[in-house]
């Protein structure tokens, strides 16, 4: 069994970790200056706004502007277990299952293939 102090590195800030990003092209979403990090989480992470169970964790929740088609992608440098440190890690996925739209997806290949670049985007670009 592993220490407390070995658990804590697998827990991460929900702020930090997620990633809000509407792209709209493949450049998009490879932009790395157009995502950000939300102020709140706790509606859906709780009240600590912790997932546990990860470490270096990394959330994309990627929106398209127009249809809001949406991209849940994870990444991650390990995953506790039950059998290695005696608890199993968050279902990030099922939990924001509940506040996103129906028919998301987790193939990176999948929502890069709706994007349509060479469309015009209907929001403005600037004021």
């Amino acid at each position: 069994m592993f220490s407390a102090k070995d658990l804590e590195s697998y827990v991460a800030d929900a702020r930090s970790a997620l990633e809000l990003k509407f792209v709209k092209t493949e450049a998009d979403f490879f932009d790395e200056g157009l995502g950000f990090h939300p102020q709140f989480t706790h509606q859906v992470f709780g009240d600590q706004e912790k997932i546990f169970g990860y470490k270096q964790l990394k959330i994309k929740l990627y929106y398209t502007p127009d249809d809001l088609r949406t991209y849940v992608g994870l990444s991650h440098g390990g995953v506790a277990s039950q059998s290695t440190q005696g608890v199993n890690p968050d279902n990030i996925v099922k939990m924001l299952a509940q506040y996103i739209p129906e028919g998301f997806t987790t193939s990176q290949d999948e929502f890069l293939r709706h994007l349509s670049p060479s469309l015009p985007s209907p929001l403005p670009s600037s004021l």
